[in-house]
């Protein structure tokens, strides 16, 4: 079907939500379990999960499934035996009612029937072609053998090397002769069938046949026209790190946390999970990664280098105290001291104080953001951006808000600053984020955040933490608001936040916890 706006669309509906006739309670009562009960994914039956667009996943594998054999996935006599099915018994395999399938298609139907919502498929667009694979699969890899007569495989025809020799009129072929007339066979009695019995068409049960495939395929490119925009999924348990994780980078091959309450840094192998812990005392509270070390801020206090090859630690001398904020740049790590108002820098390869006076700024700078060749400083007190430049001075007038600076996110050659109320109750904060252009300076348009406690910019998006509800939402950078299915489970006290490339890394600070979700 087609929208007014000539896009294609599609509607999904089911029409088997329904209840025992002797039921006395409304459909949609307390308690009931709204679904088809042959198609409901087993977080459908559990009150404590609920469904979400992964259980539309499990239906349509079970759609695939009956599809392919011409029978539900799971044969059970009473509704309570279905639900057992659904929630312990292993996804079917096709090929035991039709031996002829393509192996691949068992691989399938076992994804998208996966007991656990995050193993099944991420789209139903990801399920069309996997199982499009499936059926077509690289060339040699399964041919239809003399008892599967009626599946149909497509290739590409070559382009032949010469052009076609043209068509020509000849002769008109000689008249046909009518067939010798065959004697008719008088009619034989069918097979008696036992009562009960259920007939299946035969068409169901040979090979893979045409039918049954331009069936799924339907039914398969009709749901992936329904709009399923998921933001992302978490993959995989959250890693243990140290206490109170307040900042999370990835740099050098590996992610890193800043664990104020035990003075460590925890670095863990994105690939396996495993976290390693550095101990490096003090109050750790953000994290600057370079290819040869890390550099870890202990707040108000000073700044230690650890050598990534080696392991040395060493106290960066001379930083001077109220340190609340740092940040690499131009070969230079940046420190901003908000005790002072002022920003003083160290040379990452002598590792000594650079002879600059510290540059004056506006009122406790907290925040610091290196973009191209500026230093962008975000000051709390007075509501003001400093800019300094690569040879340590303030280039150009402070840029002026009309909200406390609380954060600052670079997405290329944008700025996005983080505004609220610091003052305010946590259940009572609300925020926003304005875009500034590094290059021209120019304050973009408010983006309201809401109670918002981080936020963080990457893949092409915005991601917002929500505490109270658990979850975080994709911002769409141009109009301002959500979009995309929520990513529920991630923590109700998330320290910290860092996009690289289709990873979220999430710190939770009570749980001490580090979460990867994998972005849509």
């Amino acid at each position: 079907m087609s929208s007014a706006d000539g896009r294609p669309h599609a509607y999904l509906t089911d029409f088997g939500l329904s209840r025992a006739g002797t039921d006395p309670r409304g459909i949609t009562g307390s308690g009931v379990l709204m679904g088809t009960p042959e198609y409901m994914a087993p977080e459908q039956y559990e009150a404590s999960r609920g469904p979400d667009p992964r259980s539309d996943a499990y239906a349509l594998g079970c759609v695939l499934y009956q599809c392919l054999t011409g029978r539900a996935p799971f044969r059970q006599d009473s509704a309570a035996g279905l639900m057992w099915a659904h929630l312990s018994a292993p996804p079917p395999s096709p090929r035991a009612d039709v031996p002829t399938l393509p192996p691949a298609v068992d691989g399938v139907v076992a994804r998208a029937m996966a007991k656990r919502p995050e193993e099944r498929y991420g789209s139903a667009g990801e399920m069309v072609r996997a199982f499009r694979d499936a059926v077509t699969g690289p060339v040699g890899s399964w041919t239809p053998t003399q008892t599967s007569p009626s599946v149909v495989r497509t290739a590409t025809i070559p382009r032949p090397a010469t052009a076609p020799t043209p068509w020509t009129p000849g002769p008109p072929p000689p008249p046909q002769q009518p067939p010798p007339p065959q004697q008719q066979q008088p009619p034989q009695p069918r097979e008696p069938v036992a009562a009960g019995t259920p007939r299946r068409s035969r068409w169901l049960t040979v090979g893979v046949p045409v039918a049954a495939l331009l069936l799924v395929a339907a039914v398969v490119a009709a749901v992936a026209l329904v709009p399923w925009d998921r933001a992302g999924s978490i993959a995989g348990a959250a890693i243990t790190v140290g206490r109170k994780p307040l900042d999370v980078e990835v740099g050098a091959g590996s992610v890193w946390t800043a664990n104020a309450d035990d003075g460590s840094v925890s670095r863990i192998d994105p690939a396996t999970g495993s976290a390693t812990t550095i101990p490096v005392g003090g109050y750790p509270s953000q994290l600057v990664v370079t290819p040869e070390a890390l550099w870890v801020l202990d707040l108000y206090t000073s700044v230690n280098r650890v050598d990534l090859a080696t392991g040395t630690q060493t106290e960066v001398a001379g930083p001077g105290a109220g340190i609340t904020a740092i940040e690499g740049g131009g070969g230079y790590l940046w420190m901003a001291h908000g005790d002072t108002n002022t920003v003083s820098r160290i040379d990452m390869a002598t590792r000594r104080l650079d002879p600059l006076p510290p540059v004056p700024v506006g009122r406790r700078p907290s925040t610091l953001a290196w973009v191209g060749d500026t230093l962008f400083v975000g000051n709390a007190d007075d509501r003001t951006m400093s800019l300094i430049d690569r040879s340590g001075r303030q280039f150009s007038p402070p840029i002026v808000f009309s909200t406390d600076v609380g954060g600052m996110e670079v997405d290329g050659g944008t700025i996005f600053v983080v505004f609220g109320d610091a003052n305010a109750p946590a259940d009572q904060a609300r925020f926003l984020t304005r875009p500034v252009e590094a290059a021209s300076h120019v304050v973009g348009a408010p983006i309201d955040l809401g109670p918002a406690s981080w936020f963080e910019v990457g893949h092409g998006a915005g991601w917002a933490a929500y505490p109270f509800a658990d979850e975080i939402r994709r911002i769409d950078l141009q109009t301002g608001t959500a979009s995309g299915d929520p990513i529920e489970g991630v923590g109700r006290d998330v320290g910290a936040m860092r996009a690289d490339g289709t990873d979220l890394w999430v710190t939770d600070i009570r749980e001490n916890t580090l979460t990867r979700v994998a972005l849509e």
